[in-house]
């Protein structure tokens, strides 16, 4: 049997460290690649940030931003990333 590509606990250490990142809303935000967020991000296989979201709630899939916590990908190739939902950026 295979490892999953993301474990629970990987999915909470994203969702603790990178919280003010990826909540739902217009807020822009500057991540640093040296902070507990990217880190968190990189102990993930391949940064693979769509096995993270599959691993969502309900509750969670209300509360955070999908295309923001799929932007977390790059953050750790980046000094710095500007999270901006997928709304905003498109004037909705």
């Amino acid at each position: 049997m295979s490892k999953p590509p993301v474990t629970k606990e990987q999915k909470d250490k994203i969702l603790e460290e990178c919280d003010k990142f990826i909540r739902l809303g217009y807020s822009v935000y500057v991540v640093s690649r040296h902070s507990p967020c990217c880190d968190a991000v990189r102990a993930v296989e391949n940064r693979d940030m769509d096995y993270v979201v599959l691993l969502f709630t309900n509750e969670q899939k209300d509360k955070y931003s999908i295309s923001k916590i799929l932007a977390l990908h790059g953050s750790a190739n980046f000094l710095l990333l500007l999270i901006i939902s997928r709304s905003w950026a498109e004037g909705q």
